[in-house]
């Protein structure tokens, strides 16, 4: 995978070898903080490799055997997907490096975020003013941020990482699911081969 891809997304026969390849696919696009979408086929996916692969980038999962018109579907969706993945990517990221703040640097930001001057914080937290200016400079240098602007983006995107995409949109029926479609646009699917016809 390539960092600078022009791809607008990756398709994946994950069937060959139990389907470890195309996760491990998918990790390595993740790793290298790449935001392609990927179209991924099978035989017939478990729910739990659905949910592994959708958390990883998945934007469709065709189940074999797959025609035209389902392939021009995923194909539509995934490049839909693209700038969703891509935010979602970016979230994750501003969610890691907070994780990387002590509680005391995430309090201090979240009422910096929330407008309180550095005075007012020392006072609340009755340590003094120089010590939450410090806490402030170590928290910018982990968020690799160098103005309040850049660290309220961080913060507000870092903490609704895990309000976002929380379940696996399904197009079609899977064995124990309802027999109703639920169609979810810009939300990883599975498309079943009889949902089309």
């Amino acid at each position: 995978a390539q960092e600078n891809s022009d791809a607008a997304f990756a398709l994946v026969d994950y069937s060959i070898g139990g389907g470890e390849p195309g996760l491990q696919l998918l990790q390595a696009m993740e790793d290298v903080d790449l935001a392609l979408p990927s179209i991924l086929v099978s035989v017939f996916p478990k729910v739990s490799f659905v949910a592994e692969a959708t958390s990883r980038g998945a934007a469709s999962i065709l189940v074999r055997p797959v025609n035209h018109s389902l392939i021009e579907q995923a194909v539509g969706r995934a490049i839909e997907f693209r700038p969703a993945l891509a935010l979602r990517r970016q979230i994750r990221c501003h969610a890691k490096r907070l994780s990387e703040l002590t509680e005391r640097e995430r309090n201090i930001l979240k009422l910096a975020v929330d407008g309180w001057p550095n005075k007012r914080i020392a006072a609340l937290l009755d340590v003094s003013v120089k010590t939450i200016e410090r806490s402030r400079k170590f928290a910018y240098q982990k968020l690799k941020v160098r103005s309040s602007a850049e660290m309220a983006r961080v913060v507000t995107l870092g903490s609704i990482e895990k309000t976002l995409w929380p379940a696996v949109s399904v197009i079609g029926p899977l064995p124990s699911a309802s027999p109703e479609p639920h169609i979810a646009p810009l939300t990883p699917t599975v498309l079943p081969p009889h949902f089309v016809r």
